[in-house]
């Protein structure tokens, strides 16, 4: 199976819905979505680093990283 992260730039890249997309991936439209908010974060982290999120999430890695 994709990544996520892949599985997000492919949703970004090639698809108008998020219905259309859940379909050609054989996935739930909540699992879609979830893959989609879980990729768009981790595709920051790794393009652009913690410090470019504008998410609740930020504070979220924040935290697990200091551990």
């Amino acid at each position: 199976m994709k990544s996520i992260i892949n599985l997000y730039l492919d949703w970004v890249n090639n698809y108008l819905s998020l219905e259309v997309f859940a379909e050609h991936n054989q996935i739930s439209i909540k699992l879609a979505s979830l893959i989609i908010k879980e990729g768009r974060i981790l595709h920051e982290i790794n393009t652009a680093g913690i410090d470019s999120l504008n998410t609740p999430a930020k504070t979220y890695f924040i935290n697990k990283m200091e551990h």
